[in-house]
Formats: C-alpha cells, structure tokens, sequence
C-alpha cells in the first residue's frame, strides 16, 4: 500500500500541471457523468472484437468498438453460490474475491441506472463517460482471480449451479446478437465464439488446466497478435504519397503545416514527426488562441479535448462551431 501511494502521488506531482490544465477545460474537466447510458450487453466481451484485426468494424467510433475479452459475467453469478463453500475451507484470497465482485456490481450499476450528482462528484465518476471500458479492466482482473480459484478448489462448484450460470451466460450472448453486429458478421461466426467461450468455461470447470490456458491462448492469437502494427507494420503511415511530399518542404523551409477540410490529414502529418498547427489537442494552447480570439469569446468551443477542422472560406469573419461536444 505504501509503495502504490508513493507511485500514485509521484504520478500526481509530476503531472501536476497537465492536471490543472485539463481540470480547467470546458470538456472533459467540466463534464460531469452520470452514467445510466449504457445497457447490459456492456458488460460482456463485445463479440465483434476478436475479429478486429481481420475487418473494418461497422460503428462510426472505432475506440468504443474493441472491449477486454473476460468471462465476468458467468463468474458474477457464480460467485455468491461458491462463496459459502470459500468460507469454509478458509480461502486466503476471498476478500480479494468479495472486493472485486462489489466493485463490478458497483460499476455495473453505474453503467445501466446511474449515480445522483452528488453520489458521482464524491465517487469522482462524474469524470468517466466510457465506464465500460473501466469495468472490462476490473472484469478481467475478476476472471483471472476467480480461474485461480477453481484450479485452487477441487469441487467448489456443484454441476447444477454451473449448468444454470452458464446458459445464462450463453443465452444473454444469442440476445445480444444485434443487426448491427450480423451487418459486420455472419451469425455462424459468432455462434462459434460463443461455443469457444463456452468450452474456456467447460474445461475452467473440469479444472483442465492446459486445455484451458491453450483455449486462452487460441483467443489470445486471434484477438492480439495479428494486430496490424504487428502483422503490416507502419509502412502505409510512413510511405503515404502525402508524407513524402510534406517532407520535401518540411526539410527545404521548415514551418508549420496547417491542414483544411479533413480532421485524419493532420494525425498524418503529426505521426511522422510533422509539425502541424491544427492536430488533436489533447490539451488547448490558449496561447495560440489567444493570436485569433484576444478575449477568450468563444473559449467554449475550443478550450477543450478538440478535435478541429479548419475550413478556409471568403468572409472576413472567423467563426467557430461546435460540432459535437
């Protein structure tokens, strides 16, 4: 505990300004959370992420489409009938166990009904708007934990209980099978994932421990290694037609490039070492700002997480439009 609070509060003090910084913008230092936006199928594994790698996803925002790849939900509803049965035998990590599985249900709240204002600000979860993304972490951390145990535990957990944890689990994943997801796959492929799934759990309990970890590793091939970066590499970053060119006049009068009508062009440029005005601001320059809006008018629209398009037209007048906050 000792040595986290150290790291924690080194963190803090060396990211001090970044902090104070992003605390004072309009978005997301203003924002405040209050969940209740999501429904039940978040908080199981998003069965388009295996696939990733191998297709274009479907859904406009590609960073809310891939999820961590768990089995919390099963291990949710397994968890209070093997708890009796860890008390008695005297497991050494239930508290571990008791601690995540409050969490979850905690997150899992959040997530589906929502805090009250005050109950977020106190909670400090008014400061996340993707708690799906939050509890996959802690998820994973909660399967992990809860294969341990099993493999720990001979017969912990009666043949009934599992049968009936596990077509819940089974039957919540065939509902959750949207048009949007058979617009993206066929509906044979993700009945396959669910039978793999399916097997994790069969083999977690028979308490097969290589036969498991080579199911794991099988999700684990499909779902990370052939990654793009690692399986193409970043040559179409590097070698783009429009890089080679900014170069050329990077190196013959080096200055800054400022890109118009596409947001993707100057993410381009700047993954190349590129020096571009109007790339995502992670945090605002009010100092450049400052050069085209003196008085801080329309700070609104632009102190913030931003991504901007810059559009040259005729009038004389700039003017800012907030598209979507």
């Amino acid at each position: 505990a000792i040595v986290a609070l150290g790291i924690l509060g080194y963190t803090i003090l060396g990211s001090k300004d970044a902090i104070e910084l992003l605390y004072n913008t309009a978005y997301p230092g203003k924002r405040v959370s209050l969940g209740g936006n999501l429904t039940l199928d978040k908080i199981f594994t998003n069965l388009t992420t295996m696939f990733l790698p191998y297709k274009d996803s479907n859904v406009l925002n590609n960073c809310e489409v891939s999820t961590f790849i768990h089995f919390a939900p099963f291990f949710l509803i397994l968890f209070p009938l093997i708890m009796p049965k860890l008390k008695k035998v005297k497991d050494d990590n239930l508290l571990v166990g008791k601690t995540l599985f409050i969490i979850l249900l905690i997150e899992a709240f959040f997530m589906l009904v929502g805090f009250p204002e005050l109950l977020a600000k106190i909670t400090l979860f008014s400061y996340i708007n993707r708690m799906d993304i939050v509890f996959g972490f802690t998820a994973t951390i909660f399967t992990v934990y809860m294969i341990d145990t099993i493999f720990k535990h001979k017969d912990i957990i009666k043949l009934k209980y599992f049968l009936i944890c596990l077509s819940i689990y089974l039957g919540c994943y065939l509902l959750f099978i949207t048009k949007e997801n058979l617009e993206y796959l066929p509906i044979y492929i993700y009945l396959l994932e669910i039978i793999l799934f399916a097997l994790v759990l069969v083999a977690i309990y028979k308490r097969r421990k290589y036969f498991t970890i080579s199911l794991m590793f099988i999700i684990l091939i499909m779902a990370s290694f052939t990654i793009n970066p690692l399986r193409v590499g970043i040559n179409p970053i590097k070698d783009h037609e429009l890089v080679k060119v900014a170069k050329e006049l990077n190196d013959s009068s080096e200055g800054y490039f400022l890109t118009t009508n596409n947001i993707q062009i100057s993410s381009l440029l700047l993954a190349n070492g590129l020096k571009v005005v109007n790339a995502v601001n992670f945090y605002p320059d009010l100092t450049k700002w400052e050069l085209i809006d003196p008085k801080g008018k329309h700070d609104y629209e632009y102190n913030r997480y931003l991504h901007f398009l810059i559009t040259l037209s005729k009038k004389n007048k700039t003017t800012y439009h907030l598209i979507q906050c």
